[in-house]
């Protein structure tokens, strides 16, 4: 899967899932979501 989020408002939003946690779980896809500022979504 792709880590770069289409969102063209964000310059740098990224998909943390697949990384593993310090007790060994992966994260799911699409679960977490790491941005430069989520002020600038819409509310589309």
């Amino acid at each position: 899967m792709e880590r770069h989020l289409d969102w063209p408002d964000l310059l740098n939003a990224r998909d943390l899932g697949g990384y593993r946690t310090t007790d060994g779980v992966e994260t799911r896809w699409r679960a977490v979501v790491r941005a430069d500022n989520l002020n600038k979504l819409g509310s589309e």
